[in-house]
Order: C-alpha cells, then structure tokens, then sequence
C-alpha cells in the first residue's frame, strides 16, 4: 500500500513539472489542429491566439477574432453571440509545441507552428 501511495505522489508531481502554466505568453502564436477525438486530422485547420484574442482558421476562412480570458487551466471564450459554456476551451496539458485540449466535448492536440 505505502509503495502505490509514493508512485502515485511521484507520478503526479512529474505530470504538474511537465505542464506549463497557461498564460497570454504561452498561447500566443499558431496552433495546428492535429488530432480529434483520437483521430488524426490533416486539415491546415488553426487556432490563433494573439493578445488577448483568438481566432480560428477553418476550411482557410478566418473567422473574426474573439476576446478570451484565462481563469486556471480554461479559455473563456467572450462572445456575445455564442454564449455557451461550451465554446470555452479547457487545457488538459500544454508546453511550449504540443496542446491538448478540450472544447465542445471534442478531444484536441494541437501542435505549435514556428
């Protein structure tokens, strides 16, 4: 029993040294949609964050640019046209070339672009 409880301490501390804390900073640039709800996908499909907005790229359409705040590990998203809890992302891990992330109930990665 004393020896599960000591590798389930080491195991979550190692899991909080690898996550980054998500800030303005660590968002900023272009992610790559990579995977969905564990498939590959291979759509030039984005999300962007820039300041204090994001915007996403679908399809190569822009869609317009949406003010977010950060509140512990979730992006609310501030639009007063989709006000669903929904729409807000949750970061599930995040370092400075891979997210995962969930939104609309929908598993994502997504891979930093440089």
């Amino acid at each position: 029993m004393r020896i599960k409880i000591i590798f389930l301490m080491t195991l979550i501390c190692s899991m909080t040294i690898q996550a980054e804390e998500v800030t303005q900073g660590s968002l900023q640039g272009s992610w790559r949609i990579v995977q969905i709800l564990a498939a590959p996908y291979d759509a030039d499909d984005r999300w962007v964050f820039k300041d204090n907005m994001i915007y996403e790229i679908y399809n190569e359409h822009k869609t317009p640019a949406i003010k977010f705040k950060i509140v512990g590990q979730k992006i609310i998203i501030e639009d007063e046209d989709d006000p669903r809890e929904g729409n807000n992302i949750v970061i599930i891990s995040l370092d400075s070339n891979t997210m995962k992330a969930k939104r609309f109930n929908y598993d994502y990665i997504l891979k930093k672009q440089t």
